[in-house]
């Protein structure tokens, strides 16, 4: 994911070379740290790291949920990792970098805020409204929160009005514009499916199918393992890898290629 931000989105407003950004965060020494779970807070090592100086953002391996994981399948958990690696990027990079995409995010939630589109939690900081209102609009944005997971049709604990970009580029198209002129519409990383995966996994979005708010933005699939697994694509041009099973694909719109690897594979075409 970290990657994934920090690679150039060809033609777009901010996203179109990203090596400002990435040498902020390298300029400013800050560290992406990934702990085991909250007993690290408590690791002597790890409070000597930052008396001595250091900056840095911190994810837990217990918020992170990828593709194919029982929480993802069943959209129970939300991954985090969107929102802290967001939080890095933004944070040493954007902000250093990139003024007048900051400057634009902070016009954009002020708006918000204005207009109770977007409600900052009680115990947040006012310096951190900025980084919490942009992570919100990533996340919904790539549909993490589209399934509604509150019930109250807000994104976050009640955080930002919208759930999806669709409502995003009507109600609060400012953020809407700055997502996709930084990140660009789909993710471009290689997700992979865990190797005890087995049956079905879409790409394409199917209201039924909650997790399909969210892979309808991949486009880029290795499956692991030796299951027998179907994906299903989408509109964008897939690249899709196949584990040891007996592997199917079946595209839709885009110029789709499809590696089985071993076992007996089928390619559905259609259209």
């Amino acid at each position: 994911i970290l990657r994934e931000y920090l690679a150039n989105v060809s033609g777009s407003v901010w996203g179109n070379n990203k090596d400002p950004v990435a040498n902020a965060l390298a300029l400013s020494n800050a560290i992406l740290l990934l702990l085991n779970n909250e007993n690290e807070y408590d690791n002597p090592a790890l409070g000597a790291l930052f008396d001595a100086g250091a900056n840095g953002q911190d994810l837990l391996a217990t918020e992170i949920f990828p593709e194919g994981s029982e929480e993802y399948m069943s959209s129970s958990m939300r991954d985090a990792s969107y929102e802290e690696i967001l939080h890095f990027v933004h944070g040493f990079g954007i902000q250093n970098a990139l003024p007048s995409m900051q400057n634009a995010i902070v016009q954009a939630m002020n708006y918000s805020i204005d207009n109770n589109n977007y409600i900052p939690l009680s115990d947040l900081p006012e310096e951190d409204y900025d980084e919490e209102y942009l992570a919100m609009a990533l996340e919904s944005y790539f549909g993490i929160w589209a399934h509604d997971p509150e019930g109250d049709h807000w994104a976050g604990g009640h955080e930002y009005r919208y759930i999806n970009r669709q409502e995003m580029m009507v109600g609060d198209p400012q953020a809407h514009n700055i997502i996709k002129e930084f990140f660009g519409e789909n993710w471009r990383y290689n997700a992979e499916l865990p190797q005890t995966f087995d049956g079905e996994f879409s790409l394409s979005y199917t209201p039924d199918l909650y997790y399909t708010n969210r892979s309808r933005y991949l486009k880029n699939l290795i499956v692991k393992g030796d299951n027998d697994v179907s994906i299903i694509g989408n509109d964008y041009d897939n690249n899709i890898g196949g584990n040891q099973g007996s592997n199917s694909f079946t595209g839709k719109a885009g110029n789709d290629y499809f590696i089985g690897g071993d076992g007996v594979d089928r390619a559905y075409y259609t259209g």
